[in-house]
């Protein structure tokens, strides 16, 4: 029995030692469990030109990116037999996992790998074990573009630093721009060729153009997974520009006009950036003079610009043309005898379409051998058909083709006459161009019961805001076919009665006789009305069948007075003096002519002479709707002698000349030219400043009056000899002796001669007291802005005779605004018992800059500074409506008034 215990007792306690011993095991492998890589990256491009790693790599990465096999680590003897492994994914859209552990990338994310690893024997879970995988996209497409926002591509760019950005697309096109989160973003920036001036920083994109840089140079970059791979994902478009002085060429338009053309896009060029001198070239030496450049337009593309001069180039004259960050470029002007001409229609529907019924004025254009436009003021071309209509259907009466028949063709002959060269006829030249009519396109309207408005009075449908009141007229074309005499709101036909009616009265109203009032510019739109007819006799309702457009144009006005016929005139010669003549004409803003028959004003200023001094030289006749100026050299030069101011052998006397007519001034020259050699004096333009401050009225009631003034010198190896005799700008060259010089005056481009005060200098006050057009005497400025004194001269003679601008003086005026309100008018009612001004003025209430009231429910501040209102309005009583376009008060300040507008606008109806 003994025995038998003791062999139990020792199987039990090897029991125990086997029980004892199992979970300590377990717990062993359990701590010993691991991943080989708690982390990874894997890409999505399953074609990826990175679709392999290297064994090579310092992180032991290999096999293919876009899939990575998760392996166990410290794995016991038994791992195979006594554990269960299942793998599992948290985002399966982004990874899968497989049996044994292998991760596929699907969609860019992050997502968790995880492996749970189980007792066979018991199923009580050993381990848990994770890893973390970002899923990225290698870049299939990259974009660089700058920083600023421009575009460099195929632009010429300066010195300086140009900041490369870049976007990243994958391959289904999504894009990003951050770094490092989306898809591999390793890049390589390159500029060819290297080492030639151009350099980018590898770290930002950041491109160093160097002074020493010149050539055509292209920026592009290449985007990797990382540094440790040497085959790019993606290539990114290429940016190419030109470094250094680039080349432009021009091609002359006509007179003033020029096209620059480059051979690369530019980004911006302003007036200031073109710059052009006239190259004379004398036994003395070179001399350039400055021609003014009125305006630069860059066009679209930037491969080319308009560029428009103040004065007139001359004919085969030299000029240096340049362009800033251009090489200079040689230019000779072309204005030589008409080699070809060309006609066209005024008002044509197409090139060759007009309209049936309406004469079409014939216009010509003169082009010269190098088809540079040389179109005189008044062309002097003969107009004739090539064949005379049996029937009438066309016509030509001096320049004015009109076809009565839609679908008529006719063929019109130019001929230029040529001119006289040793008393036989040479230049003549011709040429023809048919036109065809077409029926103006009839207004299509609301049909109602077989009634149709088709045409009315005006076809073109417009006013202008002076003309005074227009008619409305319709025609209703009828069942039978017939058509209706022209109608008028009331008439009637066959049993309906017309009336109109205003959709928009602020800008037109109609009275009920079918007058239209425009009270401002628009288009205004008119019901065309019919009531029909009762049995009772009795009409009914109105109904709306059209709609009429009407444009209301602005008012016709004054526009400016032009020299139709020359711009200088030479009275003076080697066979001795003569009289030359301008003919002053004016022009409405319509473009038609405007008559002068009274009125022109003239003034002449030369250094150390007053205007009377020539009074018996100059006179003003008028004649044909024209002023005519007739300069008499002889008296001149009497006056220049008697002064012991008369040009020497070889001199001319240049006077400066302005005309104005209607508060606009034009400007001549007359050169008085003496026999003799010409010496190798030059001429300087001097202003009193370089900039001014024009001082509007200030908080302390004060007014502050500046001026700028112009003195021309004549020098001589840079010292000054005198003053230069100079007169206004003419009108018209073709009767300037040449040499001439005159001046002009303008303020941004725009002529301001009209406020200059000629004497030795030439004035020019930037602020007055005048009396505005309610009479009342206010301060007025001129204001900022760029103030250009020009001088010109004549070159040639007759019908080539040019003015040219040789020098200008610029100066900037600055000009302080604190006496300026800003104003508030409200609408406290907007009917009125009567269109006067005071029952006006109590429809508004007004507050000053303070919010103070100025004006309120028609009673006026009781300030006398505020005491005078003027109403600017247009009261149609018959309609019903009075249009108030502005209010004006004043303050007073000092002996003077500022004058405040309040644009109001608004239409008030008339009655309670």
């Amino acid at each position: 029995m003994r025995s038998f215990s003791k062999k139990l007792a020792f199987v039990l306690a090897a029991a125990m030692v086997v029980t004892a011993f199992a979970p300590a095991a377990q717990a062993k492998a359990a701590e010993d469990f691991s991943l080989n890589r708690t982390s990874y990256i894997l890409y999505t491009n399953e074609n990826s030109v990175n679709m392999k790693g290297s064994e090579t790599l310092a992180d032991g990465l290999t096999g293919n990116v876009n899939s990575y096999d998760f392996n166990l680590a410290n794995k016991p003897a038994d791992w195979n037999t006594a554990y269960t492994y299942k793998w599992a994914s948290s985002d399966a859209k982004i990874a899968t996992v497989a049996t044994g552990g292998v991760v596929t990338a699907k969609s860019v994310g992050k997502v968790v790998i995880s492996c749970t690893i189980t007792e066979k024997a018991t199923g009580n879970v050993a381990a848990t074990l994770k890893a973390d995988v970002q899923v990225k996209a290698n870049a299939d497409d990259v974009e660089i573009y700058a920083a600023d926002g421009n575009d460099y591509d195929g632009v010429k760019v300066a010195p300086g630093k140009i900041d490369f950005n870049r976007n990243m697309y994958d391959e289904a096109g999504n894009k990003t721009n951050k770094q490092g989160t989306y898809v591999t973003d390793y890049t390589k920036w390159v500029v060819e060729p290297a080492n030639a001036g151009v350099t980018v920083d590898q770290s930002n994109g950041v491109v160093t153009v160097s002074e020493s840089a010149n050539g055509e140079f292209t920026v592009y970059a290449y985007t990797y997974q990382s540094d440790k791979y040497n085959q790019a994902t993606a290539t990114s478009n290429k940016v190419t520009f030109t470094v250094g002085e680039a080349s432009f060429d021009v091609k002359q338009i006509n007179a003033t006009k020029f096209t620059l053309k480059f051979d690369a896009p530019v980004k911006s060029l302003a007036t200031s950036d073109v710059t052009m001198v006239k190259r004379l070239e004398l036994t003395t030496g070179n001399y350039d003079y400055p021609q003014a450049v009125k305006a630069v337009a860059l066009a679209a593309d930037g491969m080319s610009a308009e560029v428009t001069l103040f004065s007139a180039l001359a004919h085969n004259s030299k000029y240096i043309i340049s362009v800033n960050g251009y090489e200079d470029l040689p230019f000779t002007a072309s204005l030589g005898n008409p080699a070809r001409i060309e006609i066209s229609a005024k008002d044509a529907l197409g090139g060759e379409v007009l309209t049936t019924n309406k004469p079409a004025e014939i216009l010509v254009k003169y082009f010269d051998e190098k088809d540079v436009e040389v179109t005189p003021a008044n062309p002097t071309v003969i107009f004739r058909l090539e064949n005379r209509s049996t029937d009438g259907s066309f016509y030509l009466a001096g320049k004015n083709l009109t076809i009565k028949k839609e679908g008529v063709a006719a063929t019109v002959i130019a001929e230029y006459q040529g001119r006289i060269e040793n008393g036989k006829r040479v230049g003549q030249l011709d040429t023809q161009r048919t036109f065809v009519a077409v029926a103006q396109a009839p207004v299509v309207v609301k049909d109602l019961a077989g009634k149709t408005v088709t045409d009315w009075n005006n076809p073109s449908m417009t006013m202008r805001l002076n003309s005074g009141s227009k008619k409305l007229q319709v025609k209703f074309s009828k069942t039978d076919n017939t058509t209706t005499d022209a109608l008028t709101a009331g008439s009637t036909f066959d049993n309906y009665k017309v009336s109109f009616t205003a959709l928009d009265p602020s800008i037109a109203v109609i009275s009920n006789t079918g007058d239209i009032t425009a009270f401002k510019t628009g288009n205004a739109s008119f019901y065309v009305n019919l009531a029909e007819k009762q049995s009772n006799g009795t009409w009914g309702t109105a109904n709306p069948v059209a709609v009429v457009d009407v444009t209301v144009q602005a008012k016709e006005t004054f526009a400016y007075t032009t020299i139709n016929n020359n711009a200088s005139i030479t009275v003076g010669t080697a066979a001795g003096f003569n009289t030359g003549s301008f003919q002053l004409a004016g022009v409405d803003s319509y473009g038609a002519a405007w008559p002068i028959t009274s009125g022109v004003t003239l003034k002449c200023t030369t250094d150390g002479f007053a205007e009377q001094d020539f009074a018996s030289a100059v006179t003003v006749s008028y004649a044909d709707n024209k002023a005519n100026i007739n300069v008499n050299a002889s008296d001149i030069l009497a006056v220049l002698t008697a002064k012991n101011a008369a040009p020497a052998a070889g001199e001319a006397a240049i006077l400066f000349f302005s005309a104005t007519y209607n508060n606009y001034v034009v400007d001549f020259s007359v050169m008085i030219q003496v026999p003799g050699a010409a010496d190798g004096n030059y001429i300087q333009v001097v202003a009193s400043t370089d900039s001014i401050d024009a001082l509007r009225i200030k908080e302390n009631n004060k007014t502050g009056v500046k001026s700028i003034s112009f003195e021309v010198f004549e020098m001589n190896n840079a010292v000054k000899v005198d003053t230069l005799d100079y007169v206004a700008y003419p009108a018209s060259a073709s009767a300037v002796s040449e040499g001439t010089y005159c001046y002009k005056v303008t303020k941004d481009g725009k002529d301001v001669t009209s406020a200059v005060k000629a004497g030795n200098k030439v004035t020019v006050a930037l602020s007055t007291f005048e009396a505005d057009a309610n009479g009342v005497n206010v301060v007025k400025y001129l204001g900022d802005g760029t103030y250009e004194f020009a001088l010109y001269q004549c070159y040639g003679s007759g019908e080539n005779a040019v003015l040219v601008q040789e020098y200008s003086s610029v100066i900037n005026v600055y000009t302080s605004d604190a006496g300026t309100y800003y104003v508030a008018g409200d609408l406290v009612n907007n009917k009125v018992a009567s269109a006067t001004d005071d029952a006006i003025l109590a429809c508004f209430n007004i507050n000053d800059r303070n919010n103070k009231p100025v004006l309120k429910n028609g009673t006026k501040n009781s300030e006398a500074k505020y005491d005078t209102f003027k109403v600017t309005k247009t009261a149609v009583a018959e309609a019903g409506y009075v249009y108030v376009e502005k209010i004006t008060f004043y303050e007073s300040v000092g002996d003077a008034n500022v004058a405040y507008v309040v644009n109001v606008d608004t239409v008030l109806h008339i009655g309670q």
